[in-house]
């Protein structure tokens, strides 16, 4: 019949890119088949045709040993198609057009078994402590981190375990991830290769190693940032990065489990379906980078609508929890607290902080409030909660061109020096390392992984050389096809 083919379809869910193969065969009044994306392929049951029209069901088993239905229907029209599916509350209009095979095994997604080796010298040892507190609303939390530091030897072991084998579960278990993670391998291996090990000596080599913190993203796990943790700790930085209770899921050195809150969940949700929030979603997508009047203009209408602000809440908890440990390292410096970094830790140069989509306003946060800290950096993060605010201190934003639109006011407010790394052909989780771990093409943008991981690497590294161990490095130097660069403060006029 005619519906009988693979079509390569596209569409967007939850304001991302879909893509993927839809193979249809007509068996009478059934339809067989199957949806390829995600790395994975899905059969459809339960397929009705009726002329050019089709519907069918696709089933997808969880980590959580559930199973997830999307509802498909569609339309054949000579070599094209068009339809929708439908997952939890999650819908997505495709379109596509038929294929060979030849060209739908092209469509297949480039995956990796491991990260990048380090480029420094030293090789990458890790630890993990637990931190109790009370934070400054009286609430009690506890945290983990994970120290990458630099070391001069595997001492012969392992590599470490990237996750821990009950992320997976975890994270099926939270109802807005399971619109998307379709594939029984979540959004990574757990087996993914690291290039780090677990609690080998810290290098003799320096006498003291300058601190940084890695901030993950919101309802993310602390380990998500270790593709660049490992990178900095292998040329002398020691990089903490620390499992945020609400915000994140992780497990503790002491073996408990903790989830992302519903509540926070409930907020996110709640903001992807806010209706001003998609309209405004929509121009994004559509209209790409602005200019920067413009920009500003969108940073200022959008991150004030009140879905928005409800969210940044969750931010200031982050960024507490860094101070807090912040606070710990000097006990553990001074020996006070116990820990391999007694007399190591360079923190009379001042810290350096760093963050990934939601972790980017709290570093912003942190770099406002806190003097200790002297520079931050955004990977594809927004001005949520610091809309109106001067840091005060340097900062980078590394971002895809869209999220330009989100972050340009930072530069009008801040009255020292922001940076601006605009990456063409990258998207959201191309700024973590979903990069390569991610078996979900919908999720990657079209840069090559390599060239990508270098620009991050590069811009994050020259940045605190030039900020935190005031070296004479210019950001200006660093120079990638399809990056615009430029600086801007309060005193720069538009």
């Amino acid at each position: 019949m005619a519906i009988d083919g693979k079509y390569a379809i596209e569409g967007t869910m939850m304001g991302r890119k879909a893509e993927g193969i839809l193979t249809l065969k007509v068996d009478g009044n059934k339809l067989l088949g199957a949806y390829s994306s995600m790395g994975m392929s899905l059969d459809i049951s339960e397929g009705t045709v009726s002329g050019d029209s089709f519907e069918g069901v696709i089933e997808s088993k969880q980590p959580t040993g559930g199973t997830v239905k999307m509802t498909l229907t569609g339309t054949v029209t000579g070599d094209t198609v068009k339809g929708q599916m439908k997952v939890l509350m999650a819908k997505m209009k495709y379109e596509g057009v038929r294929v060979s095979e030849e060209e739908a095994e092209c469509k297949k997604i480039t995956t990796y078994d491991e990260f990048p080796e380090p480029p420094g010298e030293y090789t990458v040892g890790r630890t993990q402590m637990d931190f109790d507190y009370t934070s400054s609303a009286g609430l009690k939390r506890e945290l983990t981190a994970f120290f990458f530091y630099p070391s001069d030897s595997n001492e012969g072991k392992p590599t470490a375990e990237y996750t821990f084998p009950e992320l997976h579960e975890m994270m099926g278990a939270q109802k807005h991830m399971q619109a998307m993670s379709m594939s029984p391998d979540g959004f990574f291996p757990l087996d993914f290769k690291t290039w780090c090990y677990d609690d080998v000596a810290l290098s003799d080599k320096e006498g003291k190693y300058p601190v940084l913190f890695y901030i993950h993203g919101g309802t993310a796990y602390p380990q998500v940032g270790t593709l660049i943790c490992e990178d900095l700790a292998s040329m002398g930085f020691i990089v903490i990065a620390i499992g945020h209770q609400d915000t994140g899921a992780y497990k503790r050195k002491d073996g408990r489990l903790f989830n992302v809150s519903e509540e926070f969940i409930n907020t996110t949700l709640g903001m992807a379906q806010d209706p001003e929030i998609l309209e405004y979603s929509s121009q994004l997508m559509s209209a790409g980078r602005l200019s920067e009047e413009k920009a500003i203009e969108m940073c200022r209408n959008m991150l004030a609508l009140p879905a928005y602000i409800d969210l940044a809440k969750d931010a200031k908890p982050q960024a507490e929890d860094v101070r807090y440990v912040t606070d710990c390292l000097a006990q553990m410096e001074s020996g006070e607290l116990e820990s391999m970094f007694k007399g190591r830790l360079s923190l009379d140069v001042g810290i350096g902080v760093f963050g990934h989509s939601y972790g980017g306003p709290s570093a912003a946060m942190v770099c406002r409030d806190d003097d200790r800290f002297v520079c931050g950096i955004g990977l594809d993060s927004a001005a949520m909660g610091v809309l109106d605010d001067d840091l005060g201190k340097p900062f980078l934003l590394l971002c895809a061109e869209s999220s330009y639109n989100l972050n340009a006011v930072i530069g009008a407010n801040n009255s020292k020096e922001t940076y601006f790394a605009i990456v063409e052909q990258a998207v959201h989780y191309d700024f973590c390392d979903w990069l390569f771990t991610s078996r979900m093409e919908a999720l990657k943008g079209t840069r090559d992984a390599m060239e990508m991981r270098d620009i991050v690497t590069s811009y994050t590294k020259v940045f605190f050389e030039k900020y935190l161990l005031k070296k004479t490095v210019e950001i200006a130097s660093l120079t990638f096809d399809g990056v615009d660069q430029f600086v801007r403060n309060s005193n720069t006029s538009v």
